[in-house]
């Protein structure tokens, strides 16, 4: 890390500083609960109890839902509806849903993040040896958030699958699904629970963190640490036109991840690394080290703003 920690002094310098001058248990498979539909009608094409799956969190705030299900044969998915409904109260982070179905060798995404900030919000820290200094000028959200994804007509292999389906952090949180499938298929259990974090840039607390609004977003040598007391299910996504991002996860094991990339106009040169953008670990406390510089509308606004630059979704989940 600290060989990169040069080159992000002297951009942040050169271009931040003038800028700113200017588990819930396993549980079988429930009963179904009250749909949370708000049309309360049918929103799948066809159901058959052979084929077919209906449920609904049990929890008052549940922001994971896993249905675990298996085929002898290829899996053809007909039809897949999810409905989430959550609110979130006092929060600056970002907004995180989705669903993944995965058998942990292969895994099929589908996920949607949405930025929680304003042009205004401000960030600064700096902390060298005994002096430290944090300004903090973010808003908040309280916000009801009603969210739908349907697809139709794709394929996995014979096996056993995990749908994971999720929101990121909430004061209440329900998620409904409708699961179609052609062919033998066994559904087995399900599990729910709402421990999750989404760590943004200034979670990363280090040297320096900067974020000026849309426009700009920086860190020096950052770091956190999240502990998960059953399985880690970790998603990293950037949103950026112009920067670069140097990402380190560290297992409890000793087990190295890294990413790095440097881009500009929405196209990207990624350094070999060996950190996806989706992946599973084990219980206990794992090490993030982050340093980054990203930029956007300062220099021409029709490429991405920086928003919330990086953005890590991480939830402990208990497989049924």
């Amino acid at each position: 890390m600290k060989k990169y920690g040069i080159i992000t002094v002297l951009i942040l310098t050169l271009f931040i500083w003038p800028i700113n001058s200017c588990i819930k248990g396993v549980s079988d498979i429930p009963v179904a609960q009250e749909s949370i539909f708000s049309d309360n009608q049918a929103v799948y094409s066809q159901f058959s109890p052979n084929t077919s799956f209906h449920g609904v969190t049990t929890g008052e705030n549940t922001n994971w839902y896993i249905v675990k299900f298996y085929a002898a044969s290829e899996i053809k998915v007909d039809e897949l509806c999810i409905k989430y409904k959550y609110r979130s109260e006092n929060y600056n982070g970002v907004d995180w849903w989705g669903r993944i179905i995965t058998n942990f060798t292969w895994t099929k995404e589908n996920f949607a993040t949405g930025e929680f900030m304003n042009e205004s919000e401000r960030f600064f820290h700096f902390e060298f040896g005994n002096f430290n200094y944090t300004y903090d000028k973010r808003d908040t959200l309280n916000k009801n958030h009603s969210r739908r994804s349907r697809e139709w007509n794709f394929y996995i292999p014979s096996g056993t699958w995990y749908l994971i389906c999720y929101t990121g952090p909430s004061v209440t949180s329900k998620i409904e699904v409708y699961l179609n499938i052609t062919g033998d298929v066994e559904f087995l259990s399900t599990s729910e629970g709402s421990n999750v974090h989404v760590l943004i840039p200034e979670d990363f607390l280090g040297n320096i963190n900067v974020k000026i609004g849309y426009y700009a977003v920086g860190v020096l040598n950052g770091k956190t640490s999240i502990t998960v007391n059953h399985t880690l299910l970790c998603i990293h996504n950037t949103i950026s036109g112009w920067g670069y991002e140097q990402l380190r996860c560290t297992s409890p094991t000793g087990d190295v991840k890294n990413f790095m990339r440097i881009f500009w106009k929405n196209k990207e040169i990624r350094i070999p690394d060996t950190l996806s953008s989706c992946f599973f670990g084990e219980a206990g406390t794992w090490r993030f080290e982050l340093n980054s510089i990203q930029w956007g509308g300062i220099f021409n606004e029709k490429y991405w703003w920086p928003g919330y630059g990086v953005s890590l979704f991480i939830a402990d989940i208990e497989l049924p």
